[in-house]
């Protein structure tokens, strides 16, 4: 049988997975709002994933006497919630982040094709120098 904490890091990355492979429809949601709404959304989902994080691991070690130290069946069920939780917030945050990219504005001359080959923008620089 494996450890508990190796099923808990299972069902994380599973969850994880199930979100990733969610990633457009999540996406979608955020393409007509605001870039500081978006921004706002992701940098909060970001820092409040940590600070529920350190706060539930907090609270669930000094919730009976265990302490963590042989965590009783309703502490491990508490854990594995809190990080579930966690990873939800940290795969949101990233998902709204890496959306502004996605569709942020591109600079003067920049090329959707290839490195390397030339825009007409540093075509028309170039002959000039000439």
């Amino acid at each position: 049988m494996l450890p508990i904490p190796l099923l808990l890091f299972a069902t994380w990355l599973a969850y994880a997975g199930w979100i990733v492979m969610n990633f457009g429809k999540i996406r979608m949601k955020w393409v007509h709002r605001s870039r500081s709404q978006a921004l706002r959304t992701g940098i909060l989902s970001l820092i409040s994933s940590a600070v529920i994080a350190f706060v539930g691991v907090y609270a669930i070690a000094q919730s009976g006497s265990s302490r963590l130290a042989t965590p009783t069946t309703l502490q491990w069920i508490e854990l594995d919630l809190l990080g579930l939780v966690f990873v939800h917030l940290q795969a949101y945050g990233m998902i709204v982040l890496m959306g502004l990219a996605l569709v942020s504005p591109r600079p003067v001359g920049f090329s959707d094709s290839l490195i390397g080959e030339p825009t007409k923008a540093d075509t028309a620089s170039e002959s000039s120098h000439v």
